[in-house]
């Protein structure tokens, strides 16, 4: 939980020395002891975390809908045999390194990580999302999904699982679709090409004839865009909901490169499966508590901020340094606790950060000189 990113004997140094120097354990001490903590520790206090936010009913819905994205991306991991023969292997003629895939169900309104999976390389984007779907169970979601998701079977299976969902679709599976003007239209799926029906045999999907939403839009930049969803009522949900709803879906881009960039998810403490778990879920469970007091934060800052030009949240960043450093106390405080979470409250209203909607930065073509690992604006505070 506090982020071992440090030489493993200084780690235990800065931890140990304030109460006595003798105490101070090997590298090799720590190791062992380590093998013995199970890693769904960290899941059953997500979990806790996650319910227990939800249950102070102060969280954002759209429209009475919790807002979640699913989405995956690979993790890369340390070379070791071990890790080679549990999660798999990815490279090229030359060379092959240990590759895992991750999965998250996100809540875009409230920032926290309701579900994730870590799990072999050779695991399917599909078979991940449906896994994360039947842990969130039957409470009342919207789903997004990006067009990597987009397939008739799967679409089937979300409605037969009463999961509402905005999908944005590829060329390919509506053809010709793509280029029709702005609008939306209801399509009754009451048959299968071939294609079709090999992908839900190949998924056990026994088929029953459906209806979908094919909305269309046409982006800033001309682009036409295509989103298939379950919301198939027009005047509840008119057309011109759509691209902002979509465009929450940017918030689990957001997770992934907090936990990527900022909480260095992959710079792993460790070359046992069992340790590569642990700092995985380790770190989804301590952003959602960093999560949890940023919310408190936020409060103070909305207050304190109602007559600037702009509201004010945490720097995201900077609170999970300052979690990190408490983590510890604030875990094993006993009843000092709350004291511990009022001083983290206090920190993480430091240096807050404008929020500024509509910005746009565009893609810059590289230049010359740019080329480097560490760049300004990414200074991580862990």
């Amino acid at each position: 939980m506090r982020s071992l990113k440090k030489s493993l004997q200084f780690s235990l140094y800065e931890y140990f020395h304030e109460s006595d120097l003798a105490a101070i354990p090997t590298k090799s001490a720590f190791s062992q002891r380590r093998n013995e903590l199970n890693h769904e520790i960290f899941i059953a206090l997500n979990d806790q975390v996650v319910a227990g936010t939800y249950a102070e009913n102060r969280l954002r819905y759209w429209n009475d809908y919790r807002l979640l994205a699913i989405d995956g991306s690979t993790i890369n991991l340390p070379h070791s045999q071990e890790l080679c023969d549990e999660f798999g292997t990815q490279g090229n003629q030359f060379d092959r390194y240990p590759m895992a895939q991750m999965s998250c169900c996100f809540d875009v309104l409230n920032h926290l990580t309701v579900a994730a999976q870590l799990t072999k390389y050779s695991v399917g984007e599909f078979q991940r999302a449906c896994s994360l779907i039947e842990i969130i169970g039957d409470s009342h979601d919207l789903l997004l999904f990006d067009r990597g998701y987009g397939g008739l079977w799967f679409f089937h299976y979300l409605t037969r699982k009463h999961k509402d969902y905005v999908i944005r679709l590829s060329k390919s599976v509506f053809k010709g679709a793509m280029d029709q003007a702005d609008g939306s239209e209801i399509k009754i799926i009451d048959s299968l090409n071939a294609d079709a029906r090999d992908s839900f045999k190949q998924h056990q999907e026994v088929f029953v004839p459906f209806k979908l939403r094919l909305v269309h839009l046409t982006l800033a930049n001309g682009e036409p865009e295509l989103l298939a969803t379950s919301l198939l009522d027009t005047e509840a949900y008119p057309d011109g909901l759509f691209k902002d709803l979509y465009a929450m879906r940017w918030g689990i881009e957001e997770s992934y490169k907090q936990l990527k960039c900022h909480a260095e998810l992959e710079n792993f403490s460790g070359k046992s499966v069992e340790s590569i778990y642990q700092d995985f879920y380790a770190n989804i469970f301590t952003e959602n508590l960093r999560v949890m007091i940023e919310l408190d934060a936020n409060e103070v800052l909305e207050r304190k901020n109602k007559a600037n030009k702009y509201e004010y949240q945490v720097n995201r960043n900077l609170s999970l340094g300052f979690l990190r450093d408490n983590v510890f106390d604030l875990m094993s405080s006993g009843k000092n606790y709350r004291q511990v979470y009022r001083k983290l409250t206090k920190l993480f209203q430091l240096s807050p950060i404008p929020i500024i909607n509509g910005r746009h930065n565009p893609h810059l073509l590289p230049r010359i000189g740019t080329r480097c690992r560490f760049f300004m604006s990414n200074r991580r505070a862990i």
